[in-house]
């Protein structure tokens, strides 16, 4: 009999076969990469939930974080991001107008609180936000209202408490709410009205500023048009709403709303 046509031969060939489609499959499913743009309030909340999805799916969660008005300009200029994970609805919103982002994927997935925070080792924080107006605190910091929605609320609560003009000489503004935390963290203000989320976790002194000082932190999330990866990003999404994903947000400070659906 030909070699050829051993049946020995062909055995070896089928195993040989399936042995290549098999690890082409494994190495698909393990090389699938999610680009999620992020506000800077989930920096740890995030990356916490990525690397809990990574290990039950393999899929790798790349975060970018920023503030919502700068990611949202980015994704309005053709930025490749699969999902946008905003701190304010309202950005989800903008990019719906436009047709960025898949109407039917946007979901409200936590509310967002604030707080005064200072280092540790500093003097204990005021138990009011009217309470910053003192001159001891010579520079306060809060994230840029014009990019940055808890910068926006920690206006709104500043104002609400009236004495918002009084502290704006003094005022030092973050790109970010991150950035806006590591400016009380390293000395370079005195105190910041910062997130609930990055706050109570950062080894300073925390005072949690009343929500009905300043419009809701409605967080939501969206699958971006132009992904090539849509069902992918629709399963993470779901990852976010489901009991782990709201088990890690709910430890990092956030609380969630009744209406799941934005818009």
């Amino acid at each position: 009999m030909n070699q050829r046509y051993h049946p020995i031969w062909w055995i070896a060939s089928l195993c040989l076969i399936f042995a290549v489609l098999g690890r082409g499959s494994a190495q698909d499913h393990q090389s699938t990469e999610l680009r999620v743009a992020a506000a800077s309030d989930l920096t740890k909340a995030f990356a916490e939930i990525g690397a809990a999805y990574q290990k039950r799916t393999g899929v790798h969660i790349a975060l970018t974080f920023g503030a919502s008005g700068i990611l949202t300009k980015q994704l309005e200029n053709g930025a490749p991001f699969d999902l946008f994970a905003a701190a304010n609805a309202t950005y989800i919103d903008e990019l719906q107008r436009r047709e960025l982002i898949l109407a039917d994927d946007v979901h409200i997935y936590a509310v967002g609180h604030i707080g005064l925070f200072v280092r540790k080792g500093a003097p204990a924080p005021p138990s009011t936000i009217d309470g910053v107006a003192n001159s001891r605190y010579e520079h306060i910091a809060i994230a840029n209202p014009k990019v940055a929605p808890y910068g926006k609320a920690a206006q709104e609560a500043l104002e609400a408490a009236h004495v918002w003009e009084a502290v704006q000489p003094r005022l030092v503004l973050g790109e970010n709410i991150q950035q806006t935390m590591q400016f009380a963290q390293t000395g370079n203000a005195d105190i910041a009205v910062v997130s609930a989320s990055l706050g109570r976790a950062a080894g300073g002194q925390f005072v949690s500023i009343p929500d009905s000082l300043h419009s809701p932190l409605n967080q939501a999330i969206g699958v971006i048009k132009s992904s090539p990866n849509l069902e992918a990003a629709r399963k993470f999404v779901t990852f976010v709403l489901g009991t782990e994903g709201r088990a890690i947000l709910k430890k990092h400070g956030f609380t969630f709303s009744e209406n799941r659906v934005a818009g």
